[in-house]
């Protein structure tokens, strides 16, 4: 599997590195998130200021979802949205 063989074959200064990298580049260029609705960051910030318990999940292939042979395959389910 692919996922496995990336993660036991870097190490995790070199996963963590590589995922800010994409994670900036998913921020900047955002041509997979135009289906997505934009968050009102101020809402978001108020709301997680007054959450007892807080919850942030950058990633549902394979955890929220059945894995995609393809990333953008793997989109949130409305219920999830």
């Amino acid at each position: 599997h692919k996922l496995y063989r990336y993660v036991s074959e870097h190490t995790a200064e070199y996963w963590a590195r590589t995922f800010m990298t994409e994670f900036r580049n998913c921020h900047t260029n955002k041509p997979h998130l135009s289906k997505l609705p934009k968050l009102n960051i101020n809402k978001v910030v108020k709301a997680y200021e007054r959450a007892k318990n807080r919850l942030i999940i950058s990633d549902y292939d394979g955890t929220l979802m059945r894995i995609q042979t393809l990333p953008q395959l793997a989109t949130p389910a409305p219920a999830i949205i």
